[in-house]
């Protein structure tokens, strides 16, 4: 069976994509939400969407329905993008889609560098307090502070008392 789904994204009424579904043979058309979608298809069945927008209102939540839809076995056509799955090598864009998703599951956040978790860096208070002690003191080079302390100088600068001591 052809089943359509219609979830208005923004700038398109349901009643375009119902139209848009219905020519394209949909013989039922769902528009009260993705859990119900999956609830009315059967493995064999064709999902049928105006585009992959209408399967969420992000592209990882799209890519997350479109990935249950193939795990029951259901093909998927999309008008928009011109996505057929029943015509393609089977499977193959649901493989491209679960591995985009790992990628973006393994993600830490929208523009994460390897390494960074992207909060706020944790400073060591003592070594802090050890590296402002040395600065104040006169006594030491800054690169003689910053290697003893793991402190760097930005650190530092950034929190030396105001004025405290005429140089900050």
């Amino acid at each position: 069976m052809r089943v359509g789904y219609c979830r208005p994204p923004a700038g398109h009424g349901p009643n375009k994509q119902r139209e848009a579904l219905e020519a394209a043979g949909c013989e039922l058309v769902v528009d009260s939400g993705i859990a119900s979608l999956l609830g009315s298809v059967d493995a064999g069945d064709v999902v049928v969407v105006a585009s992959l927008g209408a399967l969420g209102s992000t592209s990882a939540s799209a890519v997350r329905a479109a990935l249950e839809i193939g795990a029951k076995a259901a093909e998927l056509v999309v008008l928009d993008q011109g996505i057929d799955t029943s015509k393609e090598e089977h499977g193959a864009f649901f493989r491209h889609a679960a591995a985009i998703m790992g990628v973006d599951e393994g993600r830490k956040g929208p523009r994460a560098k390897p390494g960074h978790s992207g909060g706020k860096s944790k400073v060591d208070p003592s070594a802090l307090a050890n590296a402002i002690g040395m600065y104040q003191s006169g006594d030491y080079k800054l690169s003689e502070i910053t290697s003893a302390t793991g402190i760097s100088r930005s650190t530092l600068y950034r929190n030396l008392p105001k004025g405290g001591d005429g140089d900050g």
